[in-house]
């Protein structure tokens, strides 16, 4: 659990085909799935802020949708920035090829909820050899991300880096 980034959102990148953990949609529900997706490259250096006010109104200058590919790790509770949703194994029934969804965080009988990180593998804390994977092995974009039994040999797809995210620069052009 101690090899996840400390006290900021991180992305959570897939070795092998490069993308990064996502909530389906970006919905913000209970039991939404979690997908893999490309990387939001998020707001470049220069761009607006998220939002700006302008006499006295608040507009939205979002340019690019990243939070929801963004997670935080708190006791082994992996947090998604926009839903404030937690990583949960669908219907706590820890097996091989279970879905990952995101859920509302519980406080007991959590086993399901809470995952640690070790050798490029993201396990559940309750049973260190059942790790995230990509169904059906696949490359494409909408993948959905699943519980799997450990592998040592052809386990590409189980394994995960993490890369922290720095909240962009900007210009302010109002002056």
């Amino acid at each position: 659990m101690s090899e996840f980034p400390i006290d900021t959102y991180f992305y959570i990148k897939n070795k092998k085909t490069n993308t990064v953990l996502d909530v389906y949609d970006g919905a913000t529900t209970e039991g939404a799935h979690i997908i893999m997706w490309p990387q939001a490259s998020g707001k470049k250096k220069g761009s607006l802020p998220e939002t700006i006010s302008y006499r006295g109104v608040l507009y939205r200058t979002k340019m690019n949708d990243n939070d929801n590919q963004l997670w935080r790790c708190e006791d082994g509770y992996l947090i998604n920035m926009k839903s404030k949703l937690v990583l949960d194994v669908r219907g706590g029934d820890l097996k091989a090829d279970t879905l990952i969804v995101q859920y509302g965080r519980k406080t007991t009988a959590a086993q399901n909820q809470r995952f640690g990180f070790r050798d490029g593998y993201l396990y559940v804390l309750a049973d260190p050899q059942l790790v995230f994977d990509i169904k059906g092995k696949s490359n494409k974009d909408g993948a959905k991300l699943i519980l799997n039994q450990r592998t040592n040999q052809d386990n590409e797809y189980q394994q995960w880096m993490f890369e922290p995210f720095t909240a962009p620069e900007y210009n302010n052009t109002f002056g």
